[in-house]
């Protein structure tokens, strides 16, 4: 019997996945968590420095992650947060704050003593060199995976606030109940039934007790944006298609329509507005994107003036000594469109002419 007698503690490391799923199995929350932490604080890029703890360090309330780093590190891990996002990024957000709190150094508190710093949350931006899927060939298959795509931002909507986590209060009890909110455009689910055990004598709660207290709630910001087919990917005779995507957090009002985007995000449901009382529209669901990445492509001149490189102003300067260069010019314009020469010239001179304009007070027109 000797040993048994010591004050040692057991614990049951619990998988929280389906049984069904072995694959699920081989990764628990417990060693998943403590994967990340190793990657985010021990990865070495080719160049031996460690690029997401510093990146940690300098901006602390986000890090972008490239998936090909993941899968470099650990390629099981990497294949689960293809599969599993959803359940698996809050898991790398935790472990980016736990790591950040590592990181920090202790600060005195106000008695004096040394404490350990208080960090906020770190959103997990992915980055990925994989294919773009086609908006067309998004379907079932995709649900809950992430998916990258293309396009154009045609529309953006308003900064709006959306609770991750909603405080219910029991009208006839006054119990206090926090339920968490689903990410992206998903809501909270608001049980029917209050948990309090009445005592005798006394009313017991009626079904549906629950009102939302917005002061204790927390709450992010959320935008919505529409994203549409390049025009080359579209076929010819169709019209472009366009896909709803909503950012949050750091992602908010930092893109502008007309702007060319790669986005990286978890293609998900959610229950569109005004479709409740449609018969047999119980199951359908209105699809979405909730973005984890986003990049602007580089040729994109919206924000600001042209940049071009050496190479391509010294092409500039080369085709304009060409004793050719007005006609070759306009042979370019319309090349489809026979004839109406005198058009095409005219719609050059219209691109690369005009004349210097002042008004009132030399102000520049």
């Amino acid at each position: 019997m000797s040993g048994w007698d010591e004050g040692a503690v057991f614990y049951s490391d619990q998988a929280q996945f389906p049984q069904g799923d072995p694959a699920a199995a081989d990764i628990t929350r417990h060693s998943a968590l403590r994967k990340f932490k190793e990657f985010l604080r021990g990865f070495t890029s080719p160049t031996g420095d460690f690029p997401y703890r510093e990146s940690l360090v300098h901006n602390r309330d986000h890090v972008t992650v490239a998936i090909e780093d993941l899968d470099a590190f650990d390629a099981e891990l990497a294949d689960r947060i293809r599969k599993a996002p959803a359940d698996y990024l809050p898991l790398f957000e935790t472990a980016g704050s736990e790591v950040l709190a590592s990181l920090r150094s202790k600060v005195a508190g106000e008695t004096g003593e040394m404490e350990e710093p208080v960090t906020g949350d770190v959103q997990i931006f992915l980055s990925s060199k994989e294919n773009c899927v086609s908006m067309r060939s998004i379907g079932a298959d995709y649900m809950s995976k992430l998916v990258k795509i293309a396009g154009i931002a045609i529309a953006a909507s308003r900064v709006k606030a959306k609770a991750t986590h909603v405080t219910l209060l029991c009208k006839n009890c006054r119990s206090v109940r926090t339920v968490p909110c689903r990410p992206g455009l998903g809501g909270a689910i608001v049980p029917r039934s209050c948990d309090h055990v009445p005592q005798p004598g006394e009313e017991p709660c009626p079904l549906d007790p629950w009102i939302a207290v917005p002061d204790k709630s927390k709450y992010v910001d959320l935008q919505t944006l529409k994203l549409q087919e390049n025009p080359e990917d579209v076929p010819t005779g169709e019209l472009p298609r366009n896909v709803l995507l909503s950012v949050d957090r750091h992602l908010v009002q930092t893109i502008v329509p007309g702007t060319r985007l790669t986005v990286i995000g978890i293609y998900s449901v959610f229950q569109a507005s005004g479709t409740n009382n449609q018969k047999g529209a119980v199951g359908v669901k209105q699809p979405y994107i909730r973005i984890v990445g986003l990049e602007q492509s580089r040729d994109d001149n919206t924000n600001g003036p042209s940049h071009f490189t050496l190479d391509e102003e010294m092409e500039f300067k080369e085709f304009a000594q060409r004793p050719d260069a007005y006609a070759k010019i306009c042979s370019m314009i319309g090349p489809s469109i026979y004839g109406h020469g005198d058009v095409k010239k005219a719609i050059a001179c219209l691109l690369f002419g005009g004349s210097k304009k002042r008004g009132y007070q030399m102000v520049s027109v």
